[in-house]
This record gives C-alpha cells, sequence and structure tokens, in this order.
C-alpha cells in the first residue's frame, strides 16, 4: 500500500500488502485516519491500519454469513466509531467484536448505510434503524442483486435493477424514500 499526499502526490509512507490466498475481492474504506482493508477468500480478512504510518493496527478473520452467490463479496460500511463487515460488527480503532452476528436477513444485495440506517434486501427492500435497533421491510418490492440503494442528504433512492432476475417479485419499480415533513416539522 502506497499513501501520497494529495496536494503534491509526494509519497508519504509504502508498506507491503499480502494477499490471502486465492483472493476474491478487495475493499479499501476510510475513516478517522484508520484505513480498513477487507479481503475475501475462503473467509474473510479484515485489517485497520493507521492512515498516517501505515502501521497495522489490528487484524480478524472470519467465516462468511452466507454461502450463496454473492455471500463473500459484502464491502464494509463505517459508521461513526464501528465497522460493519457482515456478518459481524467491529470497532473501528481495536478491532473489538461488538456483534457476534448481524441479524440475519434473506436475499443478495450489498449493504449500503446512512449515519443512523443501514439498507439491504431481506428479501424486499430492508432497513436497519441503528437508533432504535429496529428493523423494517417494504414487501412487494426488491432492490437489485448487488449495490443498488443509495442514501444521500436525508434521501434513500434504489433504482430499478432486478429486472430479469429469476426470483419472482411483483413490483419491478425506482423507489425513493423521503423523509416525512409533517415529522421535520415537529
Amino acid at each position: 500500500m502506497v499513501a501520497l499526499d494529495a496536494k503534491t502526490g509526494r509519497k508519504i509512507w509504502e508498506r507491503p500488502y499480502v494477499f490471502k490466498e486465492d483472493s476474491w475481492v478487495f475493499f479499501l474504506s476510510y475513516a478517522d485516519e484508520v484505513l480498513i482493508s477487507l479481503i475475501t477468500s475462503s473467509k474473510y480478512h479484515l485489517s485497520a491500519f493507521d492512515a498516517k504510518s501505515g502501521e497495522q493496527i489490528w487484524d480478524q478473520e472470519y467465516g462468511w454469513g452466507r454461502d450463496h452467490h454473492g455471500g463473500a463479496m459484502y464491502h464494509p460500511l463505517i459508521i461513526g466509531d464501528k465497522v460493519y463487515a457482515e456478518p459481524k460488527v467491529f470497532d473501528l480503532t481495536t478491532g473489538e467484536n461488538l456483534l457476534k452476528s448481524m441479524p440475519d436477513r434473506g436475499g443478495c444485495n450489498t449493504m449500503s448505510a446512512s449515519a443512523t440506517a443501514l439498507f439491504y434486501r431481506d428479501s424486499y427492500h430492508g432497513m436497519w434503524d441503528l437508533e432504535q435497533n429496529k428493523r423494517y421491510k417494504w414487501t412487494g418490492i426488491r432492490p437489485g442483486c448487488s449495490l443498488g440503494t443509495i442514501s444521500a442528504g436525508g434521501i434513500v433512492l434504489s433504482p430499478e435493477s432486478s429486472a430479469g432476475c429469476y426470483c419472482s417479485y411483483p413490483i419491478q419499480t425506482s423507489i425513493a424514500f423521503v423523509p416525512d415533513p409533517v415529522k421535520l416539522v415537529e
């Protein structure tokens, strides 16, 4: 791995990165001076590095939560001081396993996140409200098989991307979730 100064292009640090056996997917994420890497092979390999020095802070290895299509290709999500690396949740700076197993969900699809919620496919459109630890499901509609649900500016958008899939769901449509204006005023 190489860290470069964004303004000058000067190399700040360099460190060898060893990929595990038969690596399929490699993800990098960054928050609060911590660089998170996740590699999938026969299991997940999740590591944290100090972004200023490149020194490894912690490392975790664990099995996939699912063994069907896409089950080994879930990217980590960083929300505050937590790393949601399905099926587990880790402390960003210590690597402590905070949740042995995330709530089960049905279907393929990769999770996306806002500051307070995770969005995913749970057969249908699903959401996990992290502040209230409640899960919601909107039946009859579903997101596509890969990452396609985007949250930004208080709005959640999910363009239609399930047409052609062999799963039988009655409504194939794009959808937008917006805040309830009445609740915003209260």
